[in-house]
């Protein structure tokens, strides 16, 4: 994305950043621990508490003793007050073992549009950031849709380059 800001500085770089993922159209031919977690993310979602919005979110984990967790959204008539699936998902994992890795984990939104690719909001990208620092282990994220479709990120880092951790809070 270029900027029509012209800034004059004898000292600015120009960088770019780069995110890496994959893509498909359907994720049943992906191996079969992907598909048995978005099938988790899609009963999950099921279960989700939505009045308000309609939009149901699942989620689902693996972690490192093969166990799959999962979550789903929680409304509240205020907003503010909501749990996302992704950190419902979370929540139940660290609450039983805080020093559990994730391996992998899935997000799948049912809303009436199969073809959406649902993506974790910025607070739910925070919180799986920092997931990765807590647990000092990086895994891979799949956004499915009901149709097939998918993205994997290979890294949570490229959900949210650049985020706020434990570190920025020292001086």
């Amino acid at each position: 994305m270029q900027s029509n800001i012209n800034i004059q500085s004898g000292n600015m770089i120009d960088k770019q950043h780069a995110i890496n993922y994959s893509e498909g159209d359907d994720w049943r031919h992906l191996p079969s621990l992907h598909q048995r977690l978005i099938e988790s993310a899609i009963e999950a979602a099921t279960r989700a508490y939505a009045p308000y919005s309609k939009f149901k979110v699942g989620a689902a984990l693996v972690n490192h003793e093969e166990t799959i967790i999962t979550g789903n959204n929680q409304e509240n008539a205020s907003y503010p007050m909501c749990n996302c699936a992704e950190q419902v998902a979370l929540q139940k994992t660290y609450s039983d073992n805080r020093e559990t890795k994730v391996k992998l984990f899935a997000v799948v939104a049912l809303n009436g549009n199969a073809e959406l690719i649902a993506a974790p909001c910025g607070a739910c990208r925070q919180v799986l950031c920092e997931t990765v620092n807590r647990s000092g282990t990086d895994f891979p994220i799949i956004m499915a849709s009901q149709s097939g479709a998918y993205r994997i990120f290979h890294s949570v880092k490229d959900l949210l380059p650049f985020s706020f951790e434990g570190k920025d809070l020292t001086s």
